[in-house]
């Protein structure tokens, strides 16, 4: 790995932090527990597009799990990478096929991040009831 790759990778994983952080300070939007903006998915579909996939993703999972430890709890972190990998994983194919743009990727990715936290929740929770919360 070169200097410039590694300057490059730390600078959008202490960006993505601080978007962590500032998305921690809001208050629950919409009436909905958890429910976030996604600002440090701004960070990651840059890194995507700009650095590539494998640097998004270590970066997405390091933000994850520093964010989960500063901010969260474990069943946080849990929920938060299981929508960060699947969210990533779909942007990412998508990117490849070049039939969706960035704006779409983004949003494609934002959904699959809800249906990864559900997938979370009902194995952790070992029900599929809270689907329907």
């Amino acid at each position: 790995m070169n200097i410039r790759r590694l300057t490059t990778n730390g600078l959008l994983l202490a960006l993505a932090f601080v978007f962590s952080y500032i998305e921690w300070l809001l208050p629950e939007l919409l009436m909905i527990p958890g429910a976030k903006p996604g600002l440090a998915n701004i960070v990651i579909v840059t890194a995507l597009y700009c650095v590539g996939a494998k640097d998004a993703l270590l970066i997405n999972i390091v933000r994850i799990i520093q964010a989960g430890f500063t901010f969260g709890n474990m069943t946080a972190m849990i929920f938060s990478l299981a929508g960060g990998l699947m969210s990533l994983g779909v942007m990412t194919v998508l990117k490849r096929t070049n039939r969706f743009g960035i704006v779409g990727g983004s949003v494609a990715g934002g959904g699959c991040h809800n249906t990864g936290q559900l997938i979370a929740a009902v194995a952790v929770m070992r029900t599929t009831a809270v689907i329907y919360y």
